[in-house]
């Protein structure tokens, strides 16, 4: 290696800097009047002070060598930023005024209305100008614009004209025709009442029927015939449990769950496999698929990037082909990088046998499907563009008219989609064959056999069986209480009981939640229920309404008010309180009368009253004479005042006004009640008038129809405006002013064409022609249109050299910061010593620094050799700059044999740089990148100095600058020279991984617009939202059941399904029949019969499996409510007779 080569190295000097020199400490201490004891002390720390202590006496700043020394060799001289004026440039041509247009130039603006001009900096492109259109539009625009208004009028024609006639579509016949049927029904309906029915949960019977089909055909395992038998003898045990016992049916989940089977085969013999299906699997197997997704995301993709868009751009494939082809191999190579990782990873292996090869088929499979619908899209998006462009060929005219062309489309769309509707379920399906996934292509099929063939019969059955939209309950009151109806409810069933009346009170008179106990129910009241399922409900409503209203009305003023109120007869009758009410006991169903209701009557409240007084005048007597005037004297007032006033006048006005209070209000009541039968009807009627006038109340279906002013509605918008004024408004559009809008369009357009050809044409002979120019700018006569560098920045072009200078700048950029570093901590060395010495010698007794004397003095030196050090690092930071702006950098690109270079260069350069530092695994994880990836750091390097777009090759064609170079570049470029760039030929293969040695990554091709590949841990969820919605595990073992039972699970019930839903969610069972193994009842944990009575199901037997050394046993005695947990040493150990019906439950 010569001198001068040696020299031009940042890490290598020519002479060494000298090493910093050291000055002991020196400490004037004097102590007046010191003991000499403290004297002693204070010479001896003195004396150790001075031999640790010390600071710089010489500190020589020696910044690194640099290679951009001497004059014109800095970065600065070696990439400069020209000025670029392209448009005076262009417009001058290297002349003081603007040329003239050229004879072509001239012909262009009369045909197209604008011109180009050749581009100076950016050879082969052209600047285009658009001559404003007042001015001169040219024959071609104008010609154009003649067939736009063509289009339109005809359009005029074809289109509005026939939609209002033809077409169901606001302001039209049709819909005028429809708008007034329904008004018509809406009217028949306000005053008779029309039928109104719907099909109800029509998605969600046809996701359930969906569901079941696809597991329909599935086998059971023999082993697993009698789990399901224990599954289907459990849940139903549950939901009458549930019904029963009044609590909610998740809490059956807190019972032992039987065992749900999951393994299965199909008539083809092909194993399913549904422990996916288990969210407790799913959910310990997250963080381990994330962690995956996370790794195998990293370290690949660029190189990957590359390699391909090298390879199809050399098959000379358009740049969205690449870009859809690169995307497409990414999202393979990363499903078969996170689909090795899956299987070979340990913690997915521990949660159970051949899980992690369910989790990579289920990968794969959601994968194909979304990768099948996406070609469908594709299909679909292609098709649309040919159908445009067939439309374009053969209606050049009529298809510039966007409403014509629209409707075409739409035709053709959906034309499109119902031949590719079912199109990427059969590709997804072979595509599923062709990766040996036979289990998601079964389901697959059978997704797609359901939904092509029996959804559209199950639907129309669906749609058939329509249920009314709403339900009236007319309630009449039972006068008599010996008609009252008493019902029993216990364990699911209810039973009418005899109506009996005691005067025994009993104490329980709410419903009891003890499940052993009956609950007892009175109806008071007949209910009849009307439904809008026939012609003339609201008649119906009518009658009830009345009949119902009349019933209670008379039972409240004719029996409530005159017998049962505290103003009725019974109060003048009866001399003792009386109790009108009774409550039901919730012992053995009995009426018997409710204590708070009692009633007092007349000369109960006499009597009541007069038992106050005498309370009150014998507390007056009782009471000590400490009063003002004393007993004496206030004795007569006291009598007087209960006696006369609370006696006399209570007992005057109960004798008096109360009988004639109860008369008068029992006497209007039962007149009332007379007259009710007179007058109600004809206020029911009255109500009925008010629901369609005003507010209606018995609107068949309040969330789809108004409530409000329906006649009006009716009468006035629907059948006056819509049914009446709207045919004739489009008649009168489509027959006259249709037409007549047409041919002024027609006339007005042909005329605006040709007064238009006349002036551009006098205005491009006597204007243009003879006073045109190149134009530098825009102004109000034209504007540029296109052109290099309009509508984006052009890029700024660099060699391999100035590259290969901006790398290692930015090289001995970062290894000054580490010395400047390096240098601080050293100049800061003293400081730190000085702290340690304090802190260890006096730190135990409290003491802290003083920053004055030495110590201050210390800081001093320190903080100027700091500040000087940092002045000359901001100088060489400053010599070491680009010259060029963020922005600026942010365009910086290179043409691709200089972006191969430049890569290999600087790669060398900053292995020879950072050889000894990057020795270390650590260094290098520390940028992210593997160990010895020089040439990943450089384009790494790269993208720090400019942006990320300096990877991205220059196309031909596309605008450019070049920055130009200085002097000092031919010296980087002689070095760039004698690093050969690596070929640019790569083998091709998908699973391709970057080897050791070889480089194949940024070789210069353009890099597409491609993000990196993404997967989400939900794809490994068989609940994935595209693939075929099986039910869970439970139900599905309950439908195999169903089909060959006699006694089916109802699976439709809600109860079922949150049974259902709380099993799906429970901790999974040991699928391993070791230790203890589990009864064949389906019965719990506990099972105390509540209910009283014992079934064959709910009997137990404990077996201990003689595979293992040593089981656990836990069992619960019913009759003690005791719980035993017993650690067995050997089967032998337990032995329980079967026959004895002992109520131990293993």
């Amino acid at each position: 290696m010569s001198g001068e080569e040696r020299a031009s190295r940042p890490n290598s000097l020519v002479l060494e800097a000298p090493a910093p020199e050291r000055e002991p400490l020196r400490f004037d201490v004097q102590l007046v009047g010191a003991p000499p004891e403290v004297e002693q002390l204070v010479n001896n720390i003195k004396q150790v002070a001075e031999d640790f202590l010390y600071h710089w006496k010489t500190f020589p700043i020696v910044l690194p060598q640099s290679r951009f020394t001497g004059p014109g060799n800095r970065p600065s001289d070696i990439i400069i930023a020209p000025p670029c004026d392209e448009l005076d440039a262009a417009a001058l041509d290297a002349g003081v005024e603007p040329h003239p247009l050229s004879p072509k130039q001239l012909h262009s603006i009369r045909e197209k209305g604008e011109f180009e001009v050749p581009s100076r900096h950016f050879p082969g492109q052209t600047h285009v100008w658009r001559v404003a259109g007042w001015l001169q539009r040219g024959r071609i625009r104008a010609r154009e614009e003649l067939y736009c208004h063509i289009a339109r009028a005809i359009a005029l024609i074809v289109v509005v004209s026939r939609d209002r006639l033809l077409r169901d579509e606001p302001l039209s016949l049709i819909a005028g025709a429809k708008a007034l049927m329904q008004g018509l029904h809406r009217l028949m309906d306000v005053i008779f009442g029309m039928p109104s029915l719907e099909a109800r949960d029509l998605e969600k019977k046809i996701r359930e029927e969906r569901s079941r089909y696809l597991v329909a055909e599935l086998i059971c395992k023999p082993e697993n015939q009698e789990d399901i038998a224990a599954l289907a003898a459990w849940v139903t045990r549950a939901m009458r449990r549930a019904s029963t016992e009044k609590r909610d049916a998740r809490d059956s989940s807190s019972r032992a769950a039987p065992r749900v089977p999951y393994l299965y085969t199909t008539p083809q013999r092909t194993q399913v496999d549904l422990r996916l299906y288990k969210r407790d699997l799913l959910r310990r197997a997250a963080p381990a698929l994330q962690t995956i997704l996370d790794r195998e995301s990293r370290g690949w993709f660029l190189h990957f990037r590359e390699r391909r868009a090298a390879l199809l751009a050399s098959q000379k494939m358009p740049m969205k082909d690449i870009e859809e082809e690169v995307s497409a191999a990414a999202m393979r190579e990363y499903v078969s990088r996170v689909c090795g990782a899956v299987l070979a990873s340990e913690a997915l292996a521990a949660l159970g046998a051949g899980v992690p090869d369910l989790l990579a088929a289920q990968l794969r499979a959601a994968v194909i499907v979304n990768r099948a619908e996406e070609g469908i899209r594709r299909k679909l998006e292609a098709g649309l563009a040919t159908a445009e462009a067939r439309i374009r060929a053969s209606h050049p005219i009529l298809s510039r008219a966007e409403a014509w062309r629209k409707e075409k489309l739409a035709v053709a769309a959906q034309g499109l989609r119902n031949e590719l509707r079912w199109a990427g379920m059969e590709d997804a399906a072979n595509a599923m064959q062709g990766n040996k996934l036979p289990q998601h292509r079964y389901f697959l099929l059978r997704d797609l056999t359901f939904l092509r063939d029996r959804e559209p019969l199950l639907m129309k059955e669906l749609r058939a069986a329509k249920t009314p939209t709403r339900e009236f309950v007319w309630a009449t009151r039972i006068w008599l209480p010996r008609n009252w109806e008493i019902v029993r409810h216990f364990r699911g069933r209810s039973e009418r009981i005899p109506t009996v009346v005691s005067a025994r009170a009993t104490s329980i008179v709410t419903p009891r939640s003890d499940p052993s106990q009956p609950v007892f129910l009175a109806h008071l009241d007949t209910t009849r229920t009307t439904t809008t399922r026939w012609p003339g409900w609201r008649l119906l409503n009518l009658a009830h309404r009345t009949w119902c209203w009349t019933w209670n009305l008379m039972f409240v003023l004719g029996v409530l008010l005159p017998w049962c109120s505290p103003l009725s007869l019974r109060t003048l009758l009866c001399v003792k309180p009386f109790v009108p009410d009774l409550e039901l006991s919730q012992v053995n169903g009995t009426l018997f009368p409710k204590r708070s209701s009692e009633t007092q009557t007349m000369w109960s409240l006499l009597l009541k009253l007069w038992r106050y007084v005498s309370k009150e005048r014998t507390r007056f007597e009782t009471e000590p004479d400490t009063g003002l005037l004393g007993k004496g004297l206030s004795r007569q007032a006291n009598r007087v005042w209960n006696y006369g006033v609370v006696g006399g006048l209570g007992s005057l006005a109960l004798l008096l006004l109360f009988p004639l209070a109860a008369l008068a209000a029992s006497s209007l009541a039962l007149l009332a009640a007379a007259s009710v039968p007179l007058w109600l009807p004809g206020a029911v009627l009255a109500l009925h008038a008010a629901f369609a006038l005003v507010y209606d109340l018995d609107c068949p279906d309040p969330g789809r129809l108004n409530r409000w002013f329906v006649l009006f509605e009716a009468i006035i918008w629907r059948i006056g405006f819509l049914g009446i004024v709207q045919p004739i408004l489009a008649f009168l559009v489509a027959i006259f002013l249709c037409p007549l809008a047409a041919l002024i369009l027609l006339v007005g357009g042909v005329g605006w064409w040709v007064a238009r050809g006349a002036w551009e044409a006098v205005a491009w002979r006597a204007l243009i022609v003879r006073a045109a120019r190149v134009p530098a700018h825009d102004s109000r006569y034209c504007r540029r249109v296109a052109g290099p560098a309009l509508h984006t920045h052009a890029s700024y072009q660099i060699t391999a050299a100035q590259a290969l200078a901006a790398v290692c700048a930015r090289g001995e950029l970062e290894a000054l910061a580490a010395w400047a570093a390096d240098t601080e901590a050293a100049i800061e060395r003293p400081l730190k010593d000085y702290q340690h010495f304090v802190d260890a010698c006096f730190g135990p007794f409290s003491v802290q620094i003083a920053k004055t004397g030495a110590y201050k003095q210390v800081e001093k030196e320190c903080a100027e050799l700091v500040w000087s050090a940092r002045e000359k690092l901001a100088a060489r930071r400053r010599d070491l700059a680009l010259p060029l702006a963020d922005a600026a950098r942010a365009r910086v690109r290179m043409l691709p044999h200089d972006l191969r270079k430049a890569v290999h260069a600087s790669a060398v350069e900053l292995a020879v740089m950072w050889g000894a530092a990057a020795r270390a695994d650590e260094w290098w994880a520390a940028r992210g990148l593997e160990p010895a990836d020089w040439h990943a750091l450089a384009a790494n390097t790269l993208v720090d100095v400019f942006d990320a777009e300096i990877l991205v090759a220059l196309e031909e064609g596309e605008a450019r600058v070049a920055l130009e170079a200085g002097a000092g570049a031919a010296r980087w470029r002689e070095l760039a020279a004698r690093h050969p760039a690596p070929p640019d030929v790569l083998a091709e293969r998908d699973d391709w991984r970057p080897a050791p040695g070889v480089w194949g990554e940024w070789s210069g091709t353009p890099a597409p617009r491609v993000p990196p590949p993404a997967l989400d841990a939900a794809a490994f969820s068989p609940r994935h939202a595209h693939l075929p919605p099986l039910p869970a595990p439970p139900a599905v073992a309950l439908v195999l059941h169903n089909r060959e039972s006699d006694n089916p699970v109802p699976l439709d019930s809600d109860l079922c399904m949150e049974i259902l839903r709380s099993l799906e969610d429970a901790p999974d069972c040991d699928d391993r029949r070791e230790g203890v193994e589990r009864y064949r009842g389906g019965g719990s944990e506990a099972t105390s019969d509540t209910s009283g009575s014992d079934t064959p199901d709910d009997d137990a037997l404990c077996r201990i499996s003689p595979r293992t050394e040593r089981a656990a046993c836990r069992w619960t005695l019913t009759g003690r409510g005791v719980r035993l947990r017993a650690d067995l040493a050997s089967p032998e150990d337990v032995s329980l007779d079967a026959d004895r019906h002992c109520g131990t439950s293993v």
